[in-house]
């Protein structure tokens, strides 16, 4: 298996950074690579949380998640979208941080919601509570497919061991 991980700096506005994305997703798929990885909050970057939701949409709306699913097909590669900032089904202003694993037809092969949010308080008074602000997945993702099987997580959750041991301990 050939493995792709795109480094980018995602921009406020979800256009943008798919122009970014996808000449270096079209390289990739040129160079060989089976799949490719793309990093947490892969379309949008905001510090403005309005200017966030309405450009994230949720999974049925979200521009960034069809144009990534269309170029998945395009390419016929799997692609790994480390998340993507969506609104919640729920419909009161939180969000969720999502995984998804989207296969060479471009359809979604599996979902994962990150479970450990990050709070944090800074030396400086300062505080990050990712928990005021999105909804935390309750369940471990391990995806099947025919290149590997692949335990899905985000960013913070890479301080919880026990979730790594559970993902190894079915198979990934």
């Amino acid at each position: 298996m050939r493995l792709a991980n795109l480094q980018y700096t995602a921009r406020p506005i979800e256009a943008e950074t798919l122009s970014v994305i996808l000449p270096l997703l079209a390289e990739a798929c040129a160079e060989g690579a089976d799949l490719v990885a793309l990093p947490e909050c892969a379309t949008i970057m905001a510090k403005d949380r309005n200017t966030l939701m309405e450009e994230a949409g949720n999974e049925a709306t979200s521009r960034g998640l069809s144009t990534l699913r269309e170029a998945a097909a395009r390419h016929q590669r799997w692609l790994l979208i480390g998340s993507l900032l969506l609104n919640a089904d729920s419909g009161d202003g939180q969000m969720v941080n999502r995984s998804l694993l989207i296969s060479p037809d471009g359809a979604i092969h599996a979902r994962y919601d990150k479970i450990h949010m990050f709070d944090a308080e800074l030396g400086d008074g300062q505080h990050y509570r990712e928990s005021d602000h999105y909804i935390p997945g309750t369940t471990a993702m391990l995806a099947h497919t025919p290149l590997a099987t692949i335990g899905m997580t985000i960013c913070y959750d890479l301080r919880f061991p026990g979730l790594y041991r559970t993902l190894a301990e079915a198979g990934a």
